[in-house]
């Protein structure tokens, strides 16, 4: 079978606060932990104080640590549970995801959202599925100039499936609210 999931979820200014074990909870237990997830609005390492930089490696590992968790979790009890959800018991399920993240430190407070939060759109995909051979960001031409100033730049990768040798383009793509850029 070659086929595979993907999914997208704007995770909304994500920080410390967040209930990240159930979000992970949920993509890995009830969607069947997908071969490629596409995050937007992953903020950097010092949320929303405004230090001048805006890498995200702590906030990353700290994610992918969550995700190697639940599945180790979900592997060793055979049972998929979610905070606050029925749990779902007695599966016949063995989850092999080994995550890596491709992530583009936007400059500091011009990638939109909160002042200081430097939200960016994230791909994480499967390594154990795929090779990403090419990744970058869409939206910067020729003379450096950024096309996207004031939002998020879109995030590209081609991920080459190691069964099938298939390469897929992905595209991760989340703009400016219409509404505004402050919380509904």
């Amino acid at each position: 079978n070659n086929n595979f999931k993907i999914m997208s979820l704007n995770l909304f200014n994500f920080n410390l606060n967040s209930n990240q074990k159930r979000i992970a909870e949920f993509i890995v237990g009830r969607l069947k932990a997908p071969e490629i997830i596409l995050f937007q609005e992953f903020p950097d390492d010092n949320f929303e104080q405004d230090r001048g930089i805006s890498e995200s490696k702590f906030n990353l590992k700290y994610l992918s640590l969550i995700f190697k968790n639940v599945i180790d979790t979900i592997n060793s009890t055979k049972k998929i549970q979610v905070s606050g959800t029925d749990n779902i018991d007695n599966q016949d399920i063995f989850i092999n995801r080994n995550y890596k993240f491709i992530n583009f430190d936007p400059l500091n407070n011009q990638s939109g959202g909160k002042p200081g939060l430097n939200i960016r759109n994230i791909i994480m995909y499967c390594s154990n599925t795929f090779d990403s051979i090419e990744e970058g960001l869409i939206g910067i031409n020729k003379n450096n100039i950024n096309l996207f100033r004031g939002s998020r730049n879109p995030i590209y990768a081609k991920l080459k499936n190691k069964k099938t040798n298939i390469v897929y383009t992905i595209i991760n793509v989340h703009h400016k609210s219409k509404r505004g850029d402050d919380n509904i």
